[in-house]
C-alpha cells in the first residue's frame, strides 16, 4: 500500500485525503452522537430513580416498616440492572466498528447528485487502477463531498430527546429540594444506600436558644423562651405555626 500510494499523481492523493477527511468527521460525529446519547441515559436513570424514591419517601414519610424497606431495595436492584444495561451500551457504542461505507451512504444522502461516487472510490481504491482512472475517480468523490456538510450528517434527535428527559428529571429534583432542603441529603442518602438505616431529616430543625438545660422559676417571674428554626415551616397565623406549649405541672393539660 505504501508503495502504490508513492507512484500515485499528488492531485489524485490530495483528492483521497480530502474524502478520507470528511469521512472521518462522519465517523467522529456518529460516535460523539452515540456516546452522548448513552451517557445522558445513563444520567437520566439516575436522576430518574433519585427522584421516584424521593417522593416514595416523602409519601411513606420515611418510614422503616419491613415493606417499605423491601420496595426501597428492590427499587436500588433495579436501579442496578438499568445502570448496567446503560453502561453495556455506553462501553458497545465506544468499541463499535463505524462501517465507512455506512458514512459515504450518510453523505450522499445530501447530496442529490452524488451518484455513488464516494461509494465507488471505497469500492475501487485498493485496486491498481491506471493513475488516470484513480485522478477521476478521487476527484469526483471529493467535488461531491466538498459540497456536503458533515455536521449535517448524523440526526442527533435521540441526544437532545435523553437530555431533554434528563433536564426535566434535575427540575424535579431542584423543585424536591426547593421544597425540603433539609430533608434533600438525607432522601438521597436513603434512596442510594438502601442497605442502611438511614434516618429521614426534619424538614425544620428547632434549636433552643434560652433557656439552655433545665432551669427552675421562682413563682411569679417571666421566663422568656428563644429558638432558631432552620428549615421549611409554616409562617405566624397558620394553623400548625411553631407554637410554645406549656403546662404547670405533670397532671395539667
Amino acid at each position: 500500500m505504501a508503495t502504490d500510494q508513492q507512484t500515485r499523481p499528488a492531485s489524485s492523493a490530495k483528492f483521497e485525503a480530502f474524502v478520507e477527511q470528511q469521512l472521518s468527521k462522519v465517523k467522529q460525529r456518529l460516535r460523539a452522537i452515540d456516546l452522548g446519547s448513552a451517557a445522558l441515559l445513563l444520567l437520566a436513570i439516575t436522576l430518574g430513580y433519585a427522584a421516584v424514591m424521593a417522593v416514595f419517601d416523602l409519601i411513606v414519610r420515611g418510614s422503616s416498616e419491613w415493606w417499605v424497606s423491601n420496595v426501597r431495595l428492590a427499587a436500588f436492584g433495579l436501579y442496578l440492572l438499568a445502570m448496567g444495561g446503560g453502561a453495556y451500551l455506553l462501553v458497545a457504542r465506544l468499541m463499535r466498528r463505524i462501517n465507512p461505507y455506512y458514512c459515504a451512504h450518510q453523505l450522499e444522502q445530501t447530496l442529490p447528485d452524488a451518484k455513488n461516487s464516494v461509494i465507488n472510490w471505497l469500492d475501487l481504491r485498493e485496486e491498481h487502477l491506471p493513475p488516470a482512472i484513480r485522478n477521476s475517480l478521487g476527484m469526483k468523490a471529493a467535488v461531491d463531498l466538498k459540497e456536503a456538510d458533515a455536521d449535517q450528517v448524523a440526526d442527533p434527535k435521540p441526544k437532545w430527546l435523553m437530555g431533554g428527559i434528563a433536564g426535566a428529571l434535575f427540575v424535579v429534583l431542584v423543585v424536591l429540594f426547593a421544597i425540603s432542603p433539609n430533608q434533600f441529603g438525607s432522601l438521597l442518602a436513603r434512596a442510594f444506600l438502601p442497605f442502611r438505616e438511614i434516618r429521614m431529616a426534619n424538614r425544620a430543625e428547632i434549636t433552643l436558644v434560652r433557656p439552655t438545660g433545665d432551669i427552675e422559676v421562682p413563682h411569679n417571674q417571666r421566663i422568656e423562651f428563644v429558638a432558631e428554626i432552620a428549615g421549611r415551616f409554616p409562617k405566624v397565623n397558620h394553623p400548625q405555626a411553631p407554637t410554645l406549649w406549656y403546662r404547670y405541672g405533670p397532671s395539667d393539660p
